[in-house]
């Protein structure tokens, strides 16, 4: 079974979408809205999708979504989620002219940031910020995402657990078709006072099924 989730290897989602289905493939796609598309037209089973966040409210892009492609909750997950601050082996803070990042996890770091003297720049995703860093081999800049992602890209951390608040995101997984025997997936709950990513997973009902 493929569980698509939003960003890259290393991104939150994915964390997300390894605890809830530890043994399905997990596929990056690169918007929330691609994720919907990929399971309606079955390039995945299931997809994990932001809902809403704590600091930041709900994220309306998904509920549209939802709306549009009529699709069911079958599971829930807590993530402990950290940002770190990632660059290249070698660098460091007093040297950075530059962060990137989701805006909203530079939104969550905005203290640790303003003590930095740089100019920060928004990407689409955390891992792909950090990904973007070590594919270019961009000096001077520093990627906010996971502990994860600095492990995949071969990134040192600078700086550990940078953002301000402990905060929390709702996200859902989505399929165009439940199976009778759908997995069961595995909640586990952080007890971390860190952010956490909180996931659902979602599924449409199979036409002969009917869902309450």
């Amino acid at each position: 079974m493929v569980v698509a989730y939003q960003g890259e290897p290393g991104a939150y989602s994915e964390q997300g979408a390894v605890e809830l289905f530890p043994e399905a493939e997990h596929h990056a796609f690169p918007s929330i809205r691609t994720v919907f598309e990929a399971v309606e037209v079955g390039r995945a089973a299931l997809g994990l999708v932001p809902m809403d966040n704590s600091q930041a409210g709900s994220i309306n892009e998904t509920y549209d979504l939802f709306l549009r492609h009529g699709l069911h909750l079958v599971g829930e997950t807590v993530v402990r989620v950290d940002h770190c601050l990632l660059a290249l082996p070698g660098s460091a803070l007093d040297e950075l002219e530059e962060v990137v990042s989701h805006p909203q996890a530079i939104a969550q770091c905005e203290e640790f940031l303003s003590a930095l003297e740089v100019t920060v720049r928004a990407e689409y995703n955390t891992a792909g910020a950090a990904k973007q860093i070590a594919d270019r081999q961009l000096q001077r800049t520093a990627a906010i995402a996971s502990q994860r992602a600095a492990e995949l890209y071969g990134l040192e951390v600078l700086a550990e657990r940078i953002q301000t608040y402990p905060d929390t995101t709702r996200a859902s997984a989505s399929s165009p078709a439940m199976p009778r025997r759908w997995p069961s997936p595995t909640a586990r709950r952080s007890s971390s006072a860190s952010a956490t990513l909180r996931a659902r997973s979602i599924g449409a009902s199979a036409p002969s099924q009917s869902v309450t």
